[in-house]
């Protein structure tokens, strides 16, 4: 698959101002399109999903092409659906007079029918009363001989609601095939038999009084309501087949043995969420909660949608450790100040097109933010936090974006195997830049910085956009020796900014700006500039004497010189020839009228 062409962003206090242009046709490289299709019911999914095709635009017209589909991936719909099947037992040694068999599973070819390849579990019952066939309703336990059946049941074909004031026990129930609807009222509920819910568990009350030790599969979702209270301790349970959610003044969370979760986790409950032995989350992760304080999934390897950690002000920890692929992260934390996502590989795009993509981390305490793994990014990386010191992704070759704003003390920013990017915004006293490989930008700015030099730049080559604004410790531009090709070159306010050396392999600008520099003295970098074809603007650069463009012919729009005091001839530019649109002098106080009257006589106007 190619590199996709994307951004990087890097932003501190001060405002985005400036010049902005549309790049040059010439700069811009086939970019890597994306593409949903619903994906019908066939050999590619079987129960139907949505098709993922991406591939280079090469004409250029913003459409993924059917002919420009380089590579196709499915999301498969997942059956979920679970049928129960009654089969007659004949008298046999283990059930004399017979009995039942209960047989259970998911629906994998979606034809309503539990076939024999899709049985996932059978209960033998060689007694009729071991069964409860049908629905357990609230209403049910009023009924002393209805609650006396259910006390001897194994299996209850149906849902099970147990909602009442006394404490409720059913010894021998082994499996409901429906949902389970539990909500302690003054008593305990004790399931001390059960091993599976095929349905969703929703538990409301005090979960404290329910105890299901031997609990080890729940096929749909799990939920604790709002009115949940108490500690949910389920040691047994390993797999959940649909979501999570975590509702209520939960006082703890005990779910040490869970490894899988089929759904999405959401949680608002006031805890610290540690889930030590789950591997993988088939839907996204998310909270809102302003009172949990920690995440902590260290061994959970992959996440299927995104994550989405906001308005969680209390929280100061998340461990992800183990995570290596999972869809865009957002995390908006203002006391967080440890984030472990060491083997983070891969950020994938959302499923759903009109989400956000991406890394944003925002508003945080932490100092550094390490990826030291990271090498793929659908969608842009945005971090930021008045704390924030450091960001380095040493492996890093695709990304549609990097954005850091809010930091004061930003001073390291590592990326150095991004090799192609939209756009590079840095608006931060940074000390150490390092974008070594970086040969391709449609914009290029650095607002602000406190480099010395541009070495983490030496591979620039082509660049649409490239803004030099506020970096008081920049002597020169030695190091874009390799660049050749920029749409508009702006340079603005650089105070210890001498010399444009670096840009001798510059021929033709559409804009070339040159603002208040105050110590500038030369402009000889540029003496290889044939055409300027929308503005040239020298203004306010007060110690340049010599406008020396001695390969400059044409411009094809303005040209504005002010404020240039140094200048005393425009000698510099006699090899201009024709300027296209308007010739504009103020402020100049070392040039005579005469001058400025015959430069603009010999250029007819």
């Amino acid at each position: 698959m190619g590199k996709v062409i994307g951004w990087i962003l890097l932003v501190g206090v001060a405002s985005v101002s400036g010049c902005t242009s549309e790049s040059p046709d010439a700069l811009v490289e086939p970019a890597l399109l994306t593409r949903r299709d619903v994906e019908p019911l066939g050999k590619n999914c079987l129960l139907g999903g949505m098709a993922i095709r991406t591939g280079l635009d090469r004409n250029g017209d913003g459409v993924l092409g059917d002919d420009e589909v380089d590579h196709t991936e499915y999301l498969c719909n997942v059956p979920t659906t679970v049928l129960v099947r009654k089969d007659p037992l004949a008298p046999s040694l283990e059930c004399p007079a017979g009995g039942v068999a209960v047989r259970t599973g998911i629906d994998d070819n979606g034809d309503g029918v539990l076939d024999d390849a899709e049985i996932d579990q059978t209960t033998y019952l060689c007694n009729s009363l071991e069964l409860w066939d049908g629905d357990f309703t609230e209403r049910d336990w009023n009924d002393p001989l209805k609650v006396a059946a259910l006390r001897g049941a194994r299996v209850v074909v149906g849902s099970l609601t147990i909602q009442t004031i006394a404490p409720a026990e059913l010894p021998l129930l082994e499996l409901v095939t429906g949902d389970l609807t539990v909500s302690p009222g003054m008593g305990a509920v004790t399931l001390d038999a059960l091993l599976g819910v095929h349905g969703r568990l929703f538990v409301s009350g005090d979960c404290t009084l329910l105890a299901a030790p031997k609990l080890q599969h729940v096929d749909g979702p799990l939920q604790t309501w709002s009115d949940a209270h108490g500690a949910l301790s389920l040691p047994g349970l390993q797999t959940i087949g649909g979501d999570v959610l975590l509702g209520g003044a939960l006082g703890g969370l005990h779910l040490d043995q869970l490894t899988s979760i089929g759904g999405g986790l959401w949680f608002t409950a006031p805890i610290e969420l540690v889930l030590p032995s789950l591997l993988t989350i088939g839907g996204q992760v998310e909270s809102h909660s302003k009172v949990v304080t920690s995440v902590s999934l260290p061994r959970t390897m992959e996440i299927g949608g995104h994550i989405w950690l906001s308005g969680t002000t209390a929280l100061a920890a998340v461990d992800l450790g183990s995570l290596g692929t999972v869809g865009p992260i957002f995390i908006d934390a203002p006391a967080l100040t440890t984030l472990s996502l060491s083997t983070l590989s891969t950020v994938r795009a959302d499923t759903d097109p009109d989400w956000f993509s991406g890394i944003t981390i925002r508003g945080t305490a932490l100092e550094r933010i390490d990826l030291p793994s990271l090498s793929s990014v659908a969608g842009r990386i945005a971090a930021g936090g008045n704390l924030l010191r450091s960001v380095r992704m040493p492996l890093l070759t695709t990304a549609t974006g990097l954005f850091l704003d809010s930091s004061t003390v930003l001073d390291t920013v590592v990326a150095p195997k991004l090799n192609r990017a939209d756009s590079v915004y840095i608006e931060a006293p940074l000390q150490t830049l390092d974008l070594g490989a970086l040969y391709l930008t449609n914009s290029l700015r650095l607002d602000g910085t406190l480099l010395a030099d541009l070495s983490g730049l030496h591979s620039l080559a082509r660049v649409g956009w490239l803004s030099l604004q506020r970096n008081s410790q920049l002597h020169d531009l030695n190091d874009l020796w390799a660049l050749r090709e920029v749409s508009v070159l702006e340079i603005k306010t650089n105070a210890a900014l001498t010399s444009l050396r670096g840009l001798e392999g510059v021929l033709d600008i559409d804009q070339l700006v040159l603002y208040a520099n105050p110590a500038l003295t030369s402009i000889a970098g540029l003496h290889n500039v044939e055409k300027v074809r929308i503005l040239l603007e020298l203004s306010s650069n007060g110690a340049l004497a010599d406008l020396a463009l001695p390969s400059l012919s044409s411009i094809g729009g303005n040209l504005q010189i002010v404020g240039m005091d140094a200048v005393t001839s425009l000698a510099g530019l006699d090899t201009l020839t024709s300027v296209g649109g308007e010739i504009f002098f103020a402020g100049n106080d070392g040039l005579s009228a005469a001058e400025i009257q015959a430069f603009l006589t010999r250029l007819g106007h």
